[in-house]
């Protein structure tokens, strides 16, 4: 149930492995940490520590080790900033109502394919939580999502400027798929294991050599001796992209220069012979790729900005942490 459990994350980073409270154990309540005039209690933490237990357990991780102090530090920051982010989401008047929220269950219960209340409710518990306490989680996220919105997101522009200006400093990440036009001949061996028809078949290949090697064209050579049935065309086979070839004579084809011709390469068919006549490595166009780069410039400043935003509550912010 990976978007369930995205729902109720800051970032991509807060499913830490994090143990279980023992079991029958009974939470001692008592303040872990202090934010502004806010505290976050044991129990608070504890709640924390199942949900990503419950997270790690529905997607198959590994048994968690037996140290939870880490852990708890690094859950305890994350609850730190959450707070932090809620205290300015409530001082910049960000609300959340209750068609909201259920407006955004639905659309996880049909995303998950849960059919009713009942098994969203048993998802979330697998996960660790009671349905109230995704709920309020919800919530909580909602509410960051329409702050960052306003305070991170909506701080970015892009200019197409810039958009070209990547495109023209990265070409590399435009190439697609490499095209060579290519010629062929074929030496057939019609009847595999056969002595003879392997002698035959080799005695005209080196006739084929011989003749170019001389300086006939590629084409003249292919129409008199190929049994392929491109031979009416001097072999032409036009423009291939990778993966229209056979493997084996697309290894050869790729690593040729234009102008290049193999040395003849056995494949069950017979011998063949290559011309590269021409090789392309397309790019993909500006106005094809523009959507890709702006989103993915946006996602790189809308990070860290995200870091600088959240770097500048924590320094604003009183906190005092009680763990020891």
């Amino acid at each position: 149930m990976r978007r369930l459990a995205r729902i109720v994350t800051l970032t991509a980073a807060v499913g830490l492995p994090l143990l279980p409270a023992p079991a029958g154990s009974v939470p001692i309540e008592r303040v872990v940490a202090v934010v502004n005039e806010e505290i976050i209690t044991l129990t608070e933490l504890m709640e924390e520590r199942r949900a990503a237990a419950g997270r790690l357990q529905s997607a198959g991780a590994p048994p968690l080790r037996a140290t939870a102090d880490p852990q708890e530090r690094q859950i305890l920051e994350e609850l730190i900033e959450r707070r932090l982010l809620l205290q300015e989401a409530a001082r910049g008047g960000v609300r959340v109502d209750a068609a909201e929220v259920k407006a955004a269950i639905e659309d996880l219960k049909a995303q998950n394919k849960l059919a009713d209340e009942a098994a969203l409710e048993a998802a979330v518990g697998r996960e660790g939580l009671t349905l109230s306490q995704f709920r309020r989680r919800l919530q909580d996220q909602l509410a960051i999502g329409k702050l960052l919105a306003r305070k991170v997101r909506g701080s970015i522009i892009l200019t197409d400027e810039e958009l070209e200006a990547y495109y023209r400093a990265h070409p590399q990440e435009f190439r697609l798929t490499g095209q060579v036009q290519l010629r062929h001949l074929l030496i057939a061996v019609p009847k595999a294991d056969d002595p003879e028809a392997e002698a035959a078949a080799a005695s005209r290949v080196s006739e084929v050599l011989t003749a170019l090697m001389a300086g006939a064209p590629f084409a003249a050579v292919a129409a008199r001796y190929s049994d392929a049935p491109t031979a009416a065309q001097g072999g032409e086979l036009g423009v291939l992209r990778q993966g229209e070839l056979a493997p084996e004579l697309e290894r050869v084809a790729f690593a040729l220069l234009p102008g290049e011709m193999s040395t003849p390469i056995r494949t069950a068919a017979g011998y063949n012979i290559l011309l590269v006549e021409a090789r392309e490595a397309p790019v993909l166009p500006f106005a094809q790729a523009r959507d890709g780069i702006r989103d993915q410039l946006f996602r790189q400043r809308a990070q860290k900005r995200f870091q600088e935003y959240l770097t500048d509550l924590r320094q604003k912010a009183y906190v005092e942490i009680k763990l020891p």
